[in-house]
């Protein structure tokens, strides 16, 4: 039984190896791919093909920075050259290409979120400015200073919003999950015999737990 156990913990290791892998080395070329996009808009005479490559180079750091991993530095790296390119736009007065690149900021780290919000802390400076810019967009020239406050406000107030999934019930998902899945392995190994016979206690014991499991992970995914 432990050397099976050891056996199912190696094999669920190698597979969380594999994706975590995966999941870098996809950010990584992302992010390769988004530099050269970057460096040919900044070389760009053409207005035009600046604007392209930069818009260009806005979705792919965003998908960089979906590929979210612990310990994934190219998330990090991805979200400060989409601050970057969108800070170098107001400079030179582009406000839809900076409003694209503090969106980008946003949607990246709200597509990396799970029970947890990885980079939260850039998440309210980047709605700042998404509704600073908003305002100033929907504004015009002519608004007033009290007009953009309060759109900047209102526009504030949406990006807020939250329909983050419940911490709590997102827990009892998993746990739920892990009886699941946990009491199926149990029901196999220590209620079969190797001839095939089913031990009646034991199987009612390991297969209540499999009941169990899959009843918690149900509600917990319907109140998440």
């Amino acid at each position: 039984m432990k050397r099976r156990l050891l056996v199912l913990g190696l094999v669920a290791l190698g597979l969380l190896g594999a994706i975590t892998v995966r999941v870098v080395l996809s950010s990584r070329a992302a992010y390769v791919s988004a530099r050269s996009a970057e460096a040919k808009g900044l070389a760009a005479a053409d207005p035009t093909a600046r604007a392209r490559a930069l818009e260009d180079a806005i979705v792919r750091y965003r998908r960089a920075a979906r590929w979210y991993a612990p310990g994934n530095g190219y998330v990090g790296r991805s979200l400060r050259a989409l601050s970057r390119i969108a800070r170098l736009a107001e400079m030179q007065g582009d406000r839809r290409l900076a409003l694209m690149a503090y969106r980008a900021i946003r949607r990246a780290i709200l597509g990396a979120r799970s029970f947890y919000t990885p980079n939260a802390e850039l998440l309210d400076p980047a709605n700042r400015n998404i509704a600073r810019l908003s305002a100033l967009v929907q504004g015009g020239r002519r608004a007033s200073s009290a007009d953009l406050a309060r759109l900047q406000a209102w526009h504030l107030a949406q990006l807020r919003r939250s329909n983050a999934p419940s911490v709590g019930w997102s827990l009892l998902a998993l746990a739920g999950f892990g009886l699941w899945v946990g009491g199926g392995f149990l029901l196999i190994f220590r209620a079969i015999t190797p001839d095939d016979r089913l031990l009646g206690r034991r199987a009612l014991l390991w297969g209540g737990l499999v009941a169990a499991g899959l009843l918690l992970w149900l509600l917990g995914l319907s109140r998440a």
